[in-house]
């Protein structure tokens, strides 16, 4: 239903008609019939849609009542085909589960009356569409009967779940509070039960879908709130919070537009918490297993409408998160397409799209940066590429980017910096071998030996033919039981594999830096740095001394610390 109801125009009614039984046109014996048939559509306690009740009429009478009908003698135009006979027809199809029959008879009971039709036969045909999935033409129908009995409980109730189905909650709450301002204690506790109690459901209904989807929005606030916005007890709330009001709706029900928004609200919950959150996050089995259950529901949505762009769109999103960019990326060209036949575009893919692209550029662009060495150059691209990348779709990457910038971290002395990319990137994808690896060497610079005994071995049970690992474990293992006064490799930048090219280099680089001629504002400082680099350089340059120092022999290839210039 396109418009929005006439609220002024059901509170008129209200005010000229007072809340009891109106006085029916009927007959009464027909009265009594409508009444009776009536119970045919009652709902049960969970408020689905119409309860089929259990009948003994078999299928072959709808098609004796039918040839009962025809076969009748017909008078003058058509004449004989009354509506209290087409609604007996509708009434007996509908009870065998022809709902389309009922629909077809009530339809044309409803035409024959001519302008005098019967509020009841519009809500028996209300509730046969909603048997039928025709949800807005239910509401339409419920509408017409209550504009013509807005003092019938059953049909108010029918009006209000209709508008519950159709995600009409702001327009139940309001027509619902309105009715029940006008009801008495004696009213509340017979008749208007059921009406009561589904109004309380919309009412909470749509607090809760608003609090959560206010949670969920805030997913696309600024980057700093995105990161500490999204703790996984938020996430299992609303999960939890959809499957509780999916479970008062039937199978049928959950393919109504409010069913699809609860579907949609639980997909959305389960890739909303943002990986690495240092709030709370949620393990990488777990977060797998969310993505693929939101791949589900993405998929199930998409059988009952396939020209829907937003099922396409967050299809890809679950598909970025279970690394499988490339039909992400197709999946985000089907929103576009269905969004475009559609008369519109799609503003989240567009958005997303552009996300994506930016990263990879600005990945690529810190790259080329560090293989020369433009160090401020890399950490600003690679901050781009973080912060283009603040919702962390796609882990891996994410767990890249991280321990990317802090390889330039270190080389731009800040350790502290370092250190925390690597615990995140760990975090993301705790089976990073590069990444732990790294850490153990940033953990050996800072002499904390334990802990970097700790990665090593982790990384060794994981990747042990990582390039140079076996040597970093050998020397953690022993320093770790018997620590060095101190350790020269951290001081000049080296490996533990350095050659005396390598140790003679550093050692240049690192005397003219902290050369007390150059430091003059810290002269301190420089002076004792120098004299640690100095007594370092002359350790590292005798191989007596070396092997003395660090009995571990210094053969293989070189494994400067933390990596060569070609990585990342």
């Amino acid at each position: 239903m396109s418009g929005g109801f006439d609220f002024d125009e059901l509170e008129d009614l209200e005010q000229d008609r007072p809340l009891r039984a109106a006085p029916r046109s009927d007959e009464e014996a027909e009265a009594e019939d409508e009444a009776e048939a009536d119970d045919l559509f009652d709902y049960d306690p969970r408020c689905t849609v119409a309860t089929g009740l259990a009948t003994d009429v078999a299928l072959p009478a709808v098609a004796v009542a039918v040839e009962t009908l025809d076969a009748r003698p017909r008078g003058p135009a058509e004449a004989a085909e009354s509506p209290n006979e087409l609604r007996e027809v509708g009434n007996t199809c509908f009870r065998s589960g022809d709902f389309e029959g009922a629909e077809r008879f009530y339809s044309t009971a409803l035409a024959a009356q001519q302008g005098q039709q019967s509020p009841r036969l519009f809500s028996n045909r209300a509730a046969t569409r909603l048997k039928l999935a025709k949800w807005d033409q239910a509401l339409q129908d419920i509408m017409e009967a209550t504009k013509r009995d807005p003092a019938n409980p059953k049909v108010c109730e029918r009006f209000a779940r209709c508008l519950l189905l159709n995600n009409r909650l702001p327009e139940g709450v309001h027509i619902c509070r309105q009715r029940l301002k006008n009801l008495t204690d004696a009213q509340k506790a017979d008749a208007w039960k059921p009406f009561i109690e589904i109004s309380s459901r919309l009412s909470h209904h749509a607090g809760v879908l608003h609090e959560m989807e206010g949670i969920l929005n805030s997913v696309h606030s600024s980057t700093a709130q995105r990161i500490e916005s999204s703790p996984v007890a938020d996430a299992r709330a609303i999960v939890h919070g959809c499957d509780s009001m999916l479970k008062l709706l039937s199978d049928l029900e959950t393919t109504s537009p409010f069913g699809v928004r609860l579907r949609f609200g639980k997909l959305r919950a389960y890739l909303y918490p943002i990986p690495g959150s240092t709030t709370s996050d949620l393990a990488a089995e777990e977060r797998l297993d969310w993505a693929k259950k939101a791949l589900q529901l993405t998929e199930e949505l998409l059988q009952e409408d396939p020209r829907w762009p937003d099922s396409h769109h967050w299809r890809a999103r679950a598909l970025v998160r279970l690394q499988r960019r490339s039909e992400a990326r197709e999946a985000l060209r089907r929103a576009q397409l269905c969004a475009e036949e559609k008369g519109g575009q799609h503003n989240l893919t567009e958005e997303l799209l552009d996300g994506m692209r930016h990263v990879d550029q600005q990945k690529e662009r810190g790259n080329e940066a560090y293989r020369t060495q433009e160090w401020s150059l890399a950490k600003e691209c690679y901050d781009l590429a973080i912060a283009a990348d603040a919702l962390r779709m796609d882990v891996e990457l994410s767990a890249q980017l991280h321990c990317n910038r802090a390889s330039v971290w270190h080389r731009l002395e800040q350790t502290s910096c370092a250190m925390e990319d690597l615990h995140l990137a760990l975090r993301l994808v705790p089976s990073y071998g590069k990444a732990r690896v790294r850490r153990g060497m940033l953990y050996m610079e800072l002499e904390r030996y334990g802990e970097a005994v700790h990665d090593f071995e982790i990384a060794f049970k994981e990747t042990p033919r990582f390039e140079g690992l076996s040597a970093w474990r050998a020397v953690a293992l022993r320093w770790a039981a018997r620590p060095p006064r101190r350790n020269f490799y951290a001081l000049l930048g080296l490996g533990v594999l350095a050659t005396p090219q390598e140790i003679k280099k550093a050692y240049r680089k690192m005397a003219l830096r902290w050369h007390p001629d150059k430091n003059v504002d810290r002269a301190e400082e420089a002076a004792q740095r120098f004299k640690e680099v100095q007594e370092a350089f002359e350790v590292l340059s005798d191989p007596a001394r070396r092997s003395e120092w660090d009995p571990f022999e210094a053969t293989g290839n070189s494994f400067g610390y933390p990596g060569r210039p070609a990585w990342p």
